[in-house]
């Protein structure tokens, strides 16, 4: 034992470790071993096997025992390989290969050789290669004398040869630029062949990347003859040609309108022909009545359903189909008990929380679903709400009934949402501002963020740098103007912001703690102390004084700070206009509005009033 060399130390140690036991490895070699020192001990039927082979010229007949080692040398035989005397099978001589890809040079030989392996994966690869050079010739505004028509037949002649259905052809990338291609220069025959080849399929047509493309055009071209072609673009007549708009609409119901709408490829289509019906391209009949029908499939609950008779309305009078609104208000015709009513919110509570998870706030026909849900749902309900849609809310800034969403929640959201939605604006505020939609939204923030640090890092920050461009837009101006008069008089906020405005405004914050002295007092500074810097020329604030926008602007930042270095510079430009001999139009707002401020006392200046002041330069003639 001691003689026999057991490896070196490490080996050992490592075998001691494993409990001596062998790896998988050295197992199988063992059993291999074993199975050969069997095949020999067979000696005796090995050799019988032989013989018969010798005698026979081949394999050994049905039922001979054959021994396990020569299963390897049975196969062989049956290749061809051996014959058992040691001489070859002759094979059948092979025929000669035919270079397909001869006189190709080296880069067109790997570009066939890539296009035969897509082809062999994807079946609809031949048909696109086979369309793409009318497709070409047809989007090619250059040749004017083209003839589309026929080119539009050509496509649609290769496709209906093809084993490819034309629904399956357009979910292809290059399939459904060409469909869009004949959809768009097609005649009206063309495209009503088309709309009831992909009709049928419209519906899993829509769920794809590409086929959902193509479906917009059904809607967007369905109906319409060609009028003019020059160029690129197409004029189609506004008078609808047909009824494949309509019968196409009066698909998305039931079933299928909920499994469009909750999916996210889809939806894209049905937020298009939500808006579509009642822009001015579409004349289809009752289209309004076709939107609210397609809002209450999708928020109400069988019971509510039910019980407004949504489908039969439809059909025999649709102008009577209740809205959204006029069903969560109970307004109108739409009369339904406690109960119900109940269970309608609850249910549209949870197709909000659905249109989160499914990531379907990008698309504004949800948005008007939120609008109305926010407006009637519980303090409880909306505080879970925005809790479950944090990472989501910058995408309800998008569209006004998002934005007014948007408001009512800030109204219960915490304060880590908060910080977190103005983190995600970053680089957006100025755009914000100045959006007719959004700067409501940035005046909310401002009353119900008690965080003021965090807005001056992140809002203040961006807005310190356009002072002068938000005085001078119309809704960056109304951004300003709030802030600058957060602790007014309610008569005096009335005459420079709208009843909209102060209605979105006077919604209740009940999260938001901190007192109005205190949050005017912190945020009021950071505006004052750049629009100070607006003001240093009396030219300066002539030209505030001229505009519309930005001498409301003025008129509160003087009745706020009374700053009597801005007085001078607005005195010293009245006077200026009057050496010059121009009229005082531009001035007229600004000197009755701090006249006024004057009377009131909001406007306190040392030594003598602002009227005096203004009386000793103005001539008699032209006192206000």
């Amino acid at each position: 034992f001691w003689l026999k060399p057991h490896g070196t130390a490490s080996a050992m140690a490592k075998k001691a470790k494993s409990g001596g036991k062998r790896k998988k490895g050295s197992q199988k070699a063992d059993k291999r071993a074993r199975e050969s020192r069997g095949q020999v001990g067979q000696a005796s039927l090995l050799q019988a096997g032989s013989r018969a082979q010798r005698q026979g010229g081949g394999l050994p007949k049905s039922g001979a025992v054959i021994a396990p080692g020569d299963a390897r040398k049975a196969a062989d035989l049956r290749k061809g390989k051996s014959t058992g005397t040691g001489k070859p099978v002759k094979k059948a001589a092979a025929k000669p290969k035919v270079d397909e890809f001869a006189g190709c040079s080296k880069s067109k030989k790997r570009k066939l050789i890539k296009q035969e392996k897509i082809a062999k994966k994807n079946p609809k690869f031949d048909t696109v290669v086979d369309t793409n050079k009318f497709y070409s010739q047809l989007i090619d505004s250059s040749k004017q004398e083209r003839d589309c028509e026929g080119l539009v037949s050509q496509i649609l002649k290769r496709v209906d040869d093809s084993p490819v259905p034309l629904s399956t052809f357009a979910e292809s990338r290059g399939g459904s630029r060409a469909v869009q291609a004949c959809l768009k220069w097609g005649t009206l025959a063309q495209r009503k062949q088309i709309c009831d080849k992909l009709v049928p399929q419209l519906d899993t047509l829509a769920t794809r990347k590409y086929g959902v493309v193509v479906v917009e055009k059904l809607f967007r071209y369905g109906d319409k003859e060609v009028v003019s072609r020059k160029g690129k673009k197409v004029k189609s007549s506004t008078k609808s040609k047909g009824e494949n708009v309509p019968k196409m609409t009066l698909t998305l119901t039931g079933a299928v309108l909920k499994k469009l709408a909750f999916h996210r490829t889809s939806c894209r289509l049905l937020n298009f022909v939500y808006h579509y019906l009642t822009s001015r391209a579409c004349k289809i009949a009752n289209a309004k009545a076709h939107q609210r029908r397609i809002l209450l499939e999708l928020c109400l609950n069988q019971a509510g359903r039910a019980a407004l008779e949504v489908g039969r309305l439809m059909i025999s009078n649709p102008a009577s189909l209740p809205s959204l609104k006029e069903v969560l208000h109970r307004e109108g015709t739409a009369k339904i008990d406690d109960e119900l009513h109940g269970n309608i919110v609850s249910h549209l509570h949870e197709v909000c929380r659905r249109t989160v998870d499914k990531e379907l706030l990008l698309y504004q026909m949800w948005h008007n679903v939120w609008q109305q849900y926010c407006a009637i749902a519980s303090e409880s309900q909306l505080e879970e709400l925005a809790n479950h849609a944090e990472e989501g809310l910058p995408l309800l800034l998008s569209s006004r009934p998002g934005a007014e969403a948007m408001i009512r929640l800030l109204g219960v959201s915490s304060a880590k949402i908060k910080r977190h939605l103005c983190r995600a604006l970053k680089g957006q505020w100025k755009t914000l501002a100045t959006n007719e939609v959004d700067y409501v939204v940035l005046m909310r923030l401002v009353d119900t963020v008690d965080d003021t640090v965090l807005l001056s890092k992140t809002m203040f920050a961006e807005l310190g740098d356009e002072m002068r461009a938000l005085a001078f837009d119309k809704h960056g101006s109304k951004v300003l103007v709030h802030i600058l008069t957060m602790d007014a008089d309610p008569k005096r906020r009335r005459r420079v912001m709208t009843p909209y405005e102060l209605g979105q405004l006077a919604i209740a914050a009940p999260v938001s703690r901190k007192e109005l002295s205190l949050r005017c007092l912190e945020v009021c500074p950071k505006v004052t102390m750049k629009l100070r810097t607006e003001f240093e020329s009396a030219r300066a604030v002539a030209e505030f004084a001229a505009d519309v926008s930005a001498r409301t602007v003025l008129v509160e930042y003087l009745a706020r700070t009374s700053e009597e270095a801005v007085v001078s510079a607005l005195l010293q430009a009245v006077s200026d206009a009057l050496q010059q001999g121009h009229e005082l139009k531009n001035f007229h707002y600004v000197l009755a509005a701090l006249k006024n401020a004057d009377k009131e006392g909001i406007l306190k200046l040392g030594g003598e009033g602002f009227s005096s002041r203004l009386e000793k330069i103005l001539p008699q003639d032209r006192r206000l």
